[in-house]
């Protein structure tokens, strides 16, 4: 086998916009089918990006032996119900974040991942773009002194009501969408798991789905993470890492395809700017799963990551205040 066959898990437009070019470009995949409830939709949706296989059901898919992988970017309700149905079938899974709603639902997934030996990846695909590398070295070689603070944000305005992110019995929030970014960086740049977490949060009904978040994660050695995340304000995506000697600004940290992302740092060694050429950084995430796939791997280093990342947020909403239309 040369190359890893991918199948994906409905149509949804992450999956046309971002990641089947993606796995089209990585030289190690290939998308090979898909999969809609919707028949028409799918064998247009297969058109337009050249696949050749169309299923009228995930589970047909699921039961092609010539599907190495598969995509999931259902909303997040059906993450560990075909994450643990793709694990049954012996598929590995790339599955949207957050990878499920819970930890419970978390640990099902990676349990029946493991228990198939097949490889489970959640598709915090920012994380493989060259700044994070770079922001890493930086860190290891003291640039700005030891971490104290970090402040990130991630925000946009969603006006449609009927949106899925909105929706209380499909996973909905701030928080799930673009929140778990903020959090997953934080945890990346401390390299630890918080000790404390406390939040506030506005949901403009009475279902607790939030559309603002502010939070702060506390970690060991008196060091902070703060952000906040929103479906109702202007688009916004930063992050800010301050040190005992200086500071590091992720200008673009979560999608840096968004235009051209800048690593600027005032240190022990003055003050610069870095920018990156552009980079696929879904071709990057494709090609790091398919690789170790092809590798014989079963597992990779971000799976407690991101049992972590799941702790974290049930964590955050643990503890969260809220505030709503009534108050």
């Amino acid at each position: 086998m040369n190359t890893v066959k991918w199948g994906i898990l409905g149509t949804a437009r992450i999956a046309a916009m971002q990641v089947i070019p993606g796995l089209q470009e990585a030289r190690s995949a290939e998308a090979t089918a898909v999969a809609s409830r919707d028949p028409e939709r799918g064998r247009q949706f297969a058109a337009n990006h050249n696949i050749d296989k169309v299923y009228g059901s995930y589970e047909e898919l699921l039961r092609d032996p010539d599907i190495d992988a598969v995509y999931i970017p259902l909303p997040n309700h059906l993450h560990a119900e075909w994450t643990i149905k793709a694990a049954e079938h012996g598929k590995h899974v790339l599955c949207e974040k957050p990878m499920a709603r819970t930890v419970a639902e978390a640990t099902a997934m990676i349990d029946a991942c493991n228990r198939h030996g097949v490889m489970f990846l959640e598709a915090f695909m920012y994380q493989f773009h060259p700044q994070w590398m770079h922001v890493q070295e930086l860190l290891a070689a003291g640039e700005i002194g030891d971490v104290r603070v970090i402040d990130s944000r991630f925000t946009f305005r969603l006006d449609d009501s009927s949106d899925i992110r909105l929706n209380p019995a499909m996973g909905g929030g701030a928080l799930y969408d673009v929140g778990t970014y903020c959090a997953h960086a934080s945890r990346l740049v401390m390299d630890a798991e918080p000790i404390a977490a406390t939040a506030m949060a506005y949901s403009p009904n009475a279902d607790n789905v939030d559309t603002t978040l502010c939070a702060t994660l506390a970690f060991s050695g008196a060091r902070f993470a703060h952000f906040h995340c929103s479906f109702d304000a202007s688009v916004e995506q930063s992050l800010d890492i301050f040190g005992t000697l200086g500071k590091i600004t992720v200008t673009l940290p979560f999608r840096p395809d968004k235009g051209t992302p800048e690593l600027r740092v005032e240190g022990k060694s003055g003050a610069s700017t870095q920018s990156f050429d552009p980079v696929n950084v879904y071709t990057l995430q494709a090609a790091y799963m398919s690789d170790m796939i092809l590798a014989g791997e079963k597992s990779n280093p971000y799976v407690e990551r991101s049992l972590g990342q799941m702790r974290t947020l049930d964590r955050l909403y643990a503890a969260c205040a809220w505030i709503n239309n009534q108050e």
